[in-house]
């Protein structure tokens, strides 16, 4: 047993050991795992936050230079240059002058106007840049050109027409720098004129700066990511290469139709991106985040990296501690083995004495002292049976004797009675030798109705040898059923109570007994037609038969048994012979009892045969 519970103490640890390193390397894969596309999931919803905010501020920019460069058309002197007539080109110049003070005004006064132009439908233009004023007077300027492509309707809405550079507008070249980026919004307006019948049109163009614009996102641009604004076509306004501005990148094909919500993760080369777009609800425009997806895997990796370190190290740390713990853990089981090692070499003196630190422990100790207490009583107890039974078995070949004196006896005093001619002493001598002859035969709890029958044959022999004519009992029932079932001594009590409460002044007190099959139950009826008892009194009696109340300090209780065999039990008896089984009782003053008890049948229960039966029958007959 030693050997034993230190092969089981290793193999606790070992087992435990693994068990643990087993669920570390699982937690660990499954929880970087999620941990990896929880960072996708994380940054997707961080960023769709902060589109969300920065799509609200371009949107409150556009309306912001929407609404200015419409103030400024509507002012006098533009309309009054674009569509009046003048006196001399001394007053044109006036004009124009105040025309483009008023532009340079607005440009100064907004934080994210960039540049402002009004064009007419002869391909005259004015307007300027911060720092540049353009004016074309004759024929059809380039920018006329393109916004004449560009199918602008006559009507308050805006036209984006993507990003262009101010040298286009100068025919040189001047660098893509922010200066010179003309991000460009343009509507068209009309106006008619009391000195003209015909409808004039003019085209207003606005550029936006890309510093106003990248700004409000600018806290998502971060390092190894990258960020785009683009239009209502997919061109780019703003991204990470100033060259590409105007042109429409390479993945916008696969995300223009996904939700922004899900996001896409997209192959370039060898490298996969997650592609995050979000359209602005009023100008149409899209942001997208491009980010590789190596970063989150590289995150997780330097994160499963440090996760092994501490939890190689906190598993080693718990498997010193566990295997301490278990060594003191495991001090009880020896004290406890010891202690049966010396129950199986039979030393029932061996108590565990000393209490433990642990609740199971101590209950384990308690149980075992408990169990060594019994285990000796037990041993005792043991003992005193075997000299009961030794004791019994000598009684009982005593007791055989007494039953073969009493009939002996019996027959010698009917010998005597009928020498002396006393032949009524003689025949009840013999129906009371056959009436105890059951109570010394072999026990039994049931015999067949047969036999109950024969049995009270030699009783109701007994009742008329003592009470002469007075007394009448019948016994109406089919043959067939003496075969059934029931408690031995089951109706003799009920005879004996009809007669011994029933016998009055009316004459002759006659008894009959019933008996019927009623579904699974045998049912007999004890009937007399004596003096009965009134409705209180009979109420009282069943109650105390409900009840099993067979106690007999009140005259009631006397009604219901005698000599300790009653109606409280014969109704226990019943009830315990089965389910459907029991007693109930009807009565009326000055009519008569009845006595009805319902005994279920057992078909299985083979009914009792043999010369006693066919004997005791004939008796009865």
């Amino acid at each position: 047993m030693k050997r034993l519970l230190r092969s089981f103490q290793f193999r606790m640890i070992v087992l435990s050991f693994l068990v643990i390193l087993l669920t570390l390397v699982l937690a660990v894969f499954l929880v970087f795992g999620r941990y990896e596309a929880s960072m996708a999931d994380r940054t997707r919803e961080n960023t769709m936050q902060a589109f969300h905010t920065a799509g609200t501020q371009i949107d409150q920019i556009l309306s912001e230079v929407r609404n200015t460069a419409a103030h400024l058309q509507q002012s006098l002197s533009v309309e009054r240059f674009l569509f009046g007539t003048f006196a001399s080109d001394a007053e044109r110049m006036q004009y124009l002058r105040s025309v483009l003070s008023a532009i340079d005004l607005s440009l100064a006064d907004s934080g994210s106007l960039n540049g402002l132009f009004f064009l007419k439908d002869d391909g005259t233009m004015i307007g300027a840049t911060r720092g540049w004023h353009f004016v074309h007077a004759q024929g059809e300027h380039s920018l006329f050109l393109r916004i004449r492509g560009a199918s602008i309707p006559v009507e308050d809405r805006v036209v984006w027409l993507g990003t262009w550079n101010a040298s286009d507008m100068m025919g040189t070249s001047l660098g893509q720098t922010s200066d010179t980026q003309l991000i460009a919004g343009a509507y068209r307006t009309k106006y008619r004129y009391s000195f003209s019948d015909s409808p004039h049109y003019v085209t207003t163009v606005f550029s936006v700066k890309p510093e106003a614009l990248r700004n409000c996102f600018a806290v998502l641009e971060e390092e190894d990511r990258e960020i785009f604004l683009l239009d209502g076509s997919g061109r780019q306004i703003i991204g990470p290469n100033a060259d590409a501005a105007g042109e429409i990148p390479w993945f916008y094909g696969d995300i223009c139709g996904q939700d922004a919500a899900a996001g896409t993760n997209l192959m370039q080369g060898d490298t996969k991106y997650q592609m995050l777009p979000y359209r602005l609800e009023n100008s149409g425009w899209m942001l997208v985040k491009k980010t590789p997806y190596d970063l989150y895997r590289e995150s997780a990796t330097q994160m499963r990296h440090f996760t092994w370190i501490i939890s190689l190290a906190v598993l080693a740390m718990t498997l010193i501690v566990y295997t301490v713990w278990v060594s003191y853990l495991f001090r009880p089981f020896k004290s406890i083995r010891t202690a049966l090692e010396r129950i199986q070499k039979q030393d029932l003196s061996v108590r565990l004495l000393e209490p433990y630190q642990y609740d199971e422990f101590e209950l384990i100790r308690t149980e075992f002292n408990s169990m060594a207490d019994s285990i000796s009583y037990l041993l005792e107890q043991t003992r005193d049976m075997e000299h009961q039974r030794i004791e019994l078995e000598l009684r009982n070949l005593q007791s055989q004797l007494n039953p073969h004196m009493l009939f002996n006896s019996m027959t010698a005093i009917r010998w005597m009675a009928m020498m002396s001619g006393a032949e009524k002493v003689s025949d009840m001598l013999i129906e009371l030798a056959e009436l105890i002859r059951p109570l010394f035969a072999e026990w039994r709890l049931v015999w067949s109705l047969r036999d109950e029958l024969a049995y009270l044959g030699h009783y109701t022999k007994l009742l008329r040898l003592r009470y002469g004519g007075v007394v009448d009992i019948r016994f109406l029932m089919e043959e067939t059923l003496q075969t059934i079932q029931l408690p031995c001594f089951t109706l003799q009590p009920l005879i004996e109570n009809s007669v011994e409460h029933g016998i009055g002044d009316k004459g002759t007190l006659t008894v009959t007994v019933e008996g019927s099959v009623e579904g699974d139950c045998l049912v007999m009826r004890v009937m007399d037609n004596g003096q009965g008892m009134e409705a209180d009194k009979l109420e009282r009696v069943r109650e105390k038969i409900r009840t099993g109340d067979a106690s007999d300090h009140d005259a009631d209780a006397r009604q219901i048994g005698h000599s300790g065999i009653g109606l409280v039990n014969i109704h226990r008896r019943l009830i315990m012979y089965g389910g459907s089984g029991g007693l109930s009782m009807e009565s009326e003053k000055g009519v008569g009892t009845t006595v009805t008890i319902r005994i279920p049948i057992h078909p299985e229960q083979e009914p009792a045969t043999g010369e006693k039966d066919i004997k005791m029958n004939k008796m009865f007959q």
